[in-house]
């Protein structure tokens, strides 16, 4: 469990700044993180994990959100192809979509600033 933290907090260090590759390595990351504890969460005392687990659940569905955004955004781009009528309701479609991922890419940076992940209530390390 420890190692799958550390691994994430390593992963998620810039995640800002990612591109939708880093980003997925993150949500792999946060999916690892998330699982080891909930596995572990019933060994622990009552509540030890839950904030941590709840915070993991909100990154994980803020990140596969940008990642199925990026795709769509990708499988829009090679739906347009060369054919004019489309084109336009495309761009259209594809601009409320990247609008929507770039105010959604702050919601997420925020989620994970609010994981204060040094301390106790969100770090497994911790003693």
């Amino acid at each position: 469990m420890v190692r799958s933290h550390l691994r994430l907090i390593k992963r998620g260090a810039e995640l800002r700044a990612a591109t939708q590759r880093g980003r997925h390595r993150v949500r792999i990351a946060v999916k690892q993180a998330r699982y080891a504890a909930d596995f572990f969460q019933s060994l622990m005392p009552p509540n030890r994990l839950h904030r941590y687990v709840e915070g993991l659940a909100s990154l994980q569905d803020a990140l596969g959100w940008l990642n199925d955004a990026a795709n769509a955004d990708r499988m829009l781009q090679e739906l347009a192809g060369d054919d004019d009528r489309l084109a336009a309701s495309i761009a259209f479609v594809r601009g409320y979509l990247l609008s929507k991922i770039e105010v959604d890419s702050n919601a997420m940076e925020s989620v994970w600033k609010s994981l204060d992940w040094k301390r106790r209530k969100f770090n497994p390390a911790a003693p």
